[in-house]
């Protein structure tokens, strides 16, 4: 009787405890941030408390939501305009979110087994174009410096990938999304692609090695919104950054 009642009593603990981990998680982000970055306010972390629970271990294509900051995607749906033309690099919730609001959106992508999940989810959005374009072994020294920093990816380039918006005039998009392989590199080859006033997204900007376009955005003076919070369908807080492009960066 008593091993069966502490039994009982340890599947009710383990169950509690399944229940609070989200708490303690949210709670030691919200009380631990990090160094030198700024963390969202209040009515932010209380607003986006029940969204950021209900989206761990969701989807975000099956639930069409950008895998960005909730600040952050607010900040679009108030600052992009309806029928936008979006580039983004990584394809996924975004795409279709971007797509289910009537803007027209290219997107690249350089998982072919993922690209067919997003191809296969915008159906009936005639105005999405998904590019699949995978990394490869470099040719030279100039492909090799189009590298992704994860591990999986060493010794490949994922110059095909980022050179995809070079067939794309000046100014083309109101939007970039940085949100891919080879931030970085996608970010200085498309920033021209976006027209002046339009808006520039780099996602987990937090990152170290994202530093040189965090630097070069803030340099050239556009205007920066975005801190540190909660991002669905992962435990821990990052930062999205929003600019408004106010000039081009090779002026």
């Amino acid at each position: 009787m008593k091993k069966r009642l502490r039994r009982a009593v340890h599947r009710i603990r383990r169950r509690i405890d399944r229940a609070l981990e989200p708490f303690r998680t949210y709670r030691r982000e919200v009380t631990h941030p990090r160094a030198n970055v700024p963390l969202v306010g209040r009515l932010s972390l209380i607003r986006d408390f029940v969204p950021w629970v209900q989206s761990q271990g969701a989807s975000a294509l099956e639930n069409a939501r950008p895998w960005i900051t909730f600040e952050a995607a607010r900040i679009l749906e108030r600052r992009l305009p309806r029928s936008a033309r979006v580039f983004e690099y990584g394809s996924g919730g975004s795409t279709l979110f971007f797509g289910r609001r009537g803007d027209r959106v290219v997107s690249v992508e350089h998982d072919p087994s993922w690209f067919v999940e997003v191809q296969a989810a915008l159906t009936g959005f005639p105005g999405v174009e998904v590019v699949l374009a995978v990394p490869r072994p470099p040719k030279n020294e100039a492909e090799a410096a189009f590298a992704s920093a994860t591990a999986d990816f060493k010794g490949q380039t994922f110059i095909d990938y980022v050179t995809v918006v070079d067939g794309y005039p000046k100014h083309a998009f109101d939007l970039l999304v940085v949100d891919g392989r080879a931030r970085p590199s996608a970010f200085f080859r498309a920033e021209p692609k976006v027209r002046l006033g339009g808006l520039v997204v780099l996602d987990d900007s937090e990152r170290s090695g994202y530093q040189t376009v965090v630097e070069a955005a803030r340099a050239a003076g556009w205007t920066e919104h975005g801190s540190l919070g909660p991002k669905p369908f992962t435990q821990w807080f990052a930062r999205t950054t929003v600019w408004t492009k106010a000039r081009d960066l090779n002026e």
